[in-house]
């Protein structure tokens, strides 16, 4: 998996704390970080620093810019660029080809010294000084800037305020990429950069929903049955075949008699949504695993699983049952011995083997299952509340009431375990 990329461009003195934060808090969340400043940034040694933190700009996804109050080192002096504002050029330059995106902050004093400063210029202005006078006044540092006139000025050409002028006259088109947020905390900065980049989720958490998703996504394929206008799970098709059956099944029973219509349903069936199919869990192991589906309990201190958990358990299980009744039924020799080819005239029932029949109806209860779970799940993914869906028994013996005996349940169990 390649992480999400972020490019910390900003003067280093004073904000080297603050960049070192959000790097640790970026690579917690799986994401790798580009800061000069630290040793693993990659430095190609054939190659000037400034121009190497410029083409590393390239491999970032987000570029994340912090204004304050100093301007940082010249990348150009004689015309007042500095490398910070030239970075941020180079970005912007990549913002309008869509190759990343770009997170601009300043500091909240450093943004009222901007607001200051208009005010000042413009009541200058209006005085009887000297124009030189007025230049000295302008060009005066101050407590939040070093150079007041240059942050001023790189503050506008972020947030485009020249280019928003000309297109609010029709002169032009509004730019993109001019956002700017005020911050005075940290915390004003991991908001905007959960909301802009992780949804509020670690990236791996991320990865791991969609890998799920996806992988959950394939089974409910690989399991429905085409039809002459849409695909369809075969559910409706065993609880039919169930409803018309004339007798129980009974495992002393060597035959056992079926209504011969749904019967050949139910085989056609097996076959669309069956005969082929293998499932290949990777990713759900590795979600049952991980903390994803868990949630802290104030109550006991501890994690506890959510409804969601239990259904990628119960998923687990229908998944593994599935196999054993693949490799250990015999279907088709079920098929072979019983279909319209081979039982000559057709009446309303026939009689086929117990065992055999047992073999199909597991395994299509199975699916059945696998596709209801997956469903619920994939939903959940997707935002939605999730629901236990009704699924088939566990056994068709379970269906004709069979075995008296129920399951224990997980109150029981725990019951049990504190006697």
């Amino acid at each position: 998996m390649k992480p999400p990329t972020f490019f910390l461009s900003s003067t280093i003195y004073d904000f080297k704390d603050l960049r070192s934060a959000i790097k640790y808090f970026l690579e917690r969340q799986g994401c790798r970080v580009l800061a000069s400043d630290f040793n693993d940034f990659p430095k190609p040694l054939e190659n000037h620093s400034y121009e190497g933190c410029l083409k590393s700009i390239a491999e970032a996804h987000f570029f994340i810019l912090l204004i304050g109050a100093r301007v940082g080192g010249w990348y150009n002096e004689p015309n007042q660029i500095s490398i910070t504002q030239q970075e941020y050029r180079e970005a912007y330059r990549l913002h309008e080809q869509g190759k990343l995106k770009i997170l601009a902050f300043v500091r909240a004093n450093v943004w009222q010294m901007k607001d200051d400063r208009k005010l000042l210029a413009k009541h200058i202005q209006e005085m009887d000084l000297d124009p030189g006078a007025k230049a000295q006044v302008m060009l005066a540092p101050t407590k939040a800037a070093t150079n007041a006139e240059f942050i001023s000025r790189f503050i506008e050409e972020v947030g485009k305020s020249k280019e928003t002028a000309s297109a609010t006259k029709g002169q032009g088109t509004y730019p993109t990429g001019n956002w700017l947020h005020i911050f005075e905390q940290f915390g004003e900065i991991i908001e905007q950069l959960q909301v802009q980049a992780f949804t509020k989720r670690p990236v791996e958490e991320v990865a791991l929903r969609r890998l799920l998703r996806d992988e959950l996504h394939e089974f409910v394929r690989i399991s429905l049955v085409r039809g002459q206008k849409s695909v369809f799970s075969s559910r409706r098709t065993i609880e039919h075949f169930y409803a018309r059956m004339p007798e129980k099944l009974m495992l002393d029973k060597q035959k056992t008699t079926v209504n011969t219509e749904e019967f050949d349903q139910l085989c056609s069936h097996w076959i669309g949504s069956c005969l082929n199919t293998k499932f290949y869990p990777v990713v759900l192991p590795r979600s049952l695993a991980s903390p994803l589906f868990m949630e802290y309990c104030s109550q006991t201190g501890t994690m506890a699983p959510l409804p969601v958990h239990t259904a990628l358990v119960r998923l687990t299980i229908e998944l593994e049952s599935y196999e054993i009744a693949r490799q250990k039924a015999d279907c088709l020799g079920l098929i072979g011995e019983s279909g319209p080819r081979q039982r000559g005239g057709v009446g309303e029932t026939i009689q086929v083997s117990t065992i055999k029949l047992l073999g199909i109806l597991i395994m299509m209860d199975r699916v059945c299952n696998i596709i209801e779970l997956s469903k619920a799940i994939i939903q959940h993914l997707d935002g939605q509340l999730f629901l236990m869906p009704s699924l088939r028994p566990r056994s068709p013996l379970y269906a004709h009431g069979e075995l008296e005996r129920e399951d224990v349940t997980a109150a029981e169990t725990e019951a049990f375990l504190l006697m």
